[in-house]
């Protein structure tokens, strides 16, 4: 194992984990050098880069990156922003660089949402009922005529300013998208959002809570060749409306499956994806939500439960000869305890569990965001993150994420 060659990761722990089960030396690139997994003990390097919005920035931090004589490292990527450096940059960095991309055009159409519905219309997928609103002068007469309640409102491109919008008469801010109950509650934030400055994506909201969202999740040779697959489903986000996962099991869901293999059919992808679903309760019908072609927190739990994406996609780079499983033993749980914790607390609130009852779903196998028995450094990482700001300064050691084999600029 001691002669892999290096990966380098625009990611966190669930992606550094599968790859460090397999043997392969990870170098983290992060704008955080005090994130957990820059402790991890799989984490052999951690180079301080640039925020990942800046893509020109970005680019020039992975040419400048050194490595030792003779080196060919892997490069893996698990945001949209690191995604759409690599794809709009592929031909600069694939001379440094070993990756899996699926075709450039086909990134922008599922990394922009706006572009993502005109080839989901265009290819039948079985999206909800769905409008783009532009900032122009004929946006206030779409809002005036959107008669679809509830219904979700996303930005067209995932930014940080868009999470960074305070709702009003809220002490939250938008999350990955916003749900808007009653034609009273959109006049009431479209004053907010239309200052947003980007196209939005006005969409039906399917009835049920986050637990009716499900996933089909893939990696695809170039030809067409399914290598593994897995599927899953949400069990608690937060906020528990249009929130983050933070508790998740992976499945083998036949009607799941079927559904994903037939978007991918009909995409002509390659590469790696997670197609998100839910399920409508009035008929059972699964509705496409949204397609992320890259790496993702659930390929950690799905490592564990037999099927490693990241390891089988460092095997075809390299043209190795592992004997890697591509069956997956359903069942296997993810958990971000902190913030299932602050989930827990949200759904008591609004009487939909008891303690008993969310301790009780904690009982499964699972894998643990940031713990592990066997890598129990980023746990601690964490919590000393968070307990330093409360140490008086003259009594704080100081601290620095590890850095081994050498740094980039930044």
């Amino acid at each position: 194992m001691s002669a892999l060659q290096p990966a380098l990761v625009l990611g966190d722990i669930n992606l550094i984990r599968p790859l460090g089960m397999v043997g392969v030396p990870v170098t983290l690139a992060t704008p955080d050098p005090e994130t957990s997994g820059a402790r991890s003990r799989y984490c052999r390097r951690v180079l301080p880069f640039p925020n990942p919005e800046d893509l020109d920035g970005t680019v020039e931090a992975l040419m400048a990156v050194p490595w030792p004589e003779g080196a060919q490292p892997a490069l893996f990527y698990q945001r949209d922003h690191g995604l759409r450096v690599l794809s709009r940059s592929r031909e600069i960095l694939g001379q440094r660089y070993r990756f899996l991309l699926p075709p450039v055009e086909l990134v922008e159409d599922l990394l922009d949402k706006a572009r993502f519905l005109t080839l989901a219309l265009r290819l039948g997928l079985p999206i909800p009922r769905t409008e783009i609103v532009a900032p122009n002068a004929g946006a206030e007469r779409l809002v005036a005529e959107w008669d679809i309640f509830p219904c979700v409102i996303k930005p067209a491109v995932h930014s940080e300013r868009w999470m960074s919008i305070p709702l009003p008469g809220s002490a939250m801010w938008a999350q990955k998208a916003i749900r808007v109950e009653r034609r009273e509650d959109l006049l009431r934030l479209w004053p907010v959002l239309k200052g947003h400055g980007s196209e939005l994506i006005f969409q039906e909201c399917i009835d049920g809570g986050e637990d009716r969202i499900v996933s089909f999740h893939a990696y695809v040779r170039p030809g067409g060749e399914c290598v593994a697959w897995f599927t899953g489903r949400k069990i608690r986000t937060f906020p528990r409306s249009m929130g983050t996962s933070t508790y998740v099991e992976v499945t083998a869901d036949p009607r799941v499956r079927d559904a994903g293999f037939e978007i991918v059919e009909r995409l002509n992808f390659h590469g790696v994806l997670k197609i998100d679903f839910k399920e409508d309760p009035r008929d059972g019908r699964l509705h496409l939500l949204e397609i992320n072609p890259r790496f993702n927190l659930w390929h950690y739990p799905a490592a564990a439960a037999g099927v490693n994406l990241p390891a089988l996609v460092y095997q075809d780079l390299y043209s190795l000869e592992w004997s890697l499983s591509t069956q997956v033993r359903p069942g296997m749980r993810w958990l971000w305890l902190d913030g299932d914790f602050r989930a827990f607390r949200e759904a008591r609130r609004a009487g939909e569990i008891s303690v008993g009852a969310w301790l009780r779903s904690l009982c499964a196998r699972s894998v643990y965001e940031p713990f592990a028995w066997n890598d129990p450094m980023p746990l601690a990482a964490a919590l000393w993150k968070r307990v330093r700001p409360k140490i008086p300064r003259w009594a704080r050691p100081s601290q620095s994420a590890p850095t081994r084999g050498g740094s980039a600029p930044n």
